[in-house]
């Protein structure tokens, strides 16, 4: 077993964005939108565990040596926050040149406990994580629509993050917040809010 953080994003509104391009035109999408924001994860010095249609599932510190007081993981996950909202913020100026739509994304962090290895069969390997954090990075990034937040993380996440080195203050702490989908109520900090959020 393996204390790392997990960072899970979604884009808000994509069903809308797609529905009046075609196939071609949707891939090249969100092939820009991939290379925009693996670029981000990578300098924080993260891993995308896999893409999972409109978002991706990255992790920080399963595959690093780091322990005890030179572990980096959480805070790391925060920076690639930071950096995957500024560059969507890069982005969107873009597109409102190019007469656009705004591409709004969700941002999760967690940090927990799981295991490393690979997994699959003999034809198809994937070396990936497994563990309730990253189980839970979907139901917590979902709860950015209740919480008109564009990123939010754990609590623990986030004191972690702290303690490890990350300076950025939170916009709010919520105690005790229930989210959808997870059966115990959850301490949340929000990290960035609208207008990024859609």
């Amino acid at each position: 077993l393996k204390t790392i953080a997990v960072l899970t994003t979604d884009l808000r509104g994509f069903t809308r964005l797609a529905a009046d391009k075609s196939p071609d035109a949707v891939m090249r999408f969100l092939g820009e939108f991939q290379a925009r924001v693996v670029p981000a994860i990578q300098s924080a010095g993260g891993a995308v565990d896999k893409f999972t249609g409109d978002g991706l599932i990255a992790t920080f510190g399963a595959f690093t040596a780091e322990r005890g007081q030179d572990a980096t993981y959480a805070a790391d996950a925060f920076h690639a926050a930071d950096r995957l909202l500024a560059s969507m913020d890069d982005w969107n100026r873009e597109r409102a040149a190019a007469g656009e739509d705004p591409v709004r994304i969700g941002i999760a962090i967690d940090v927990g406990e799981v295991l490393v290895g690979a997994v699959g069969s003999q034809d198809r390997l994937e070396y990936t994580v497994i563990g309730d954090a990253v189980n839970r990075g979907a139901k917590l990034e979902k709860e950015n629509k209740a919480r008109q937040s564009a990123a939010l993380a754990t609590r623990e996440a986030y004191d972690i993050a702290r303690a490890q080195g990350y300076g950025r203050d939170a916009l709010a702490q919520i105690a005790a917040a229930e989210v959808d989908g997870i059966p115990e109520p959850v301490d949340l900090t929000i990290i960035a809010a609208s207008p990024r959020s859609g």
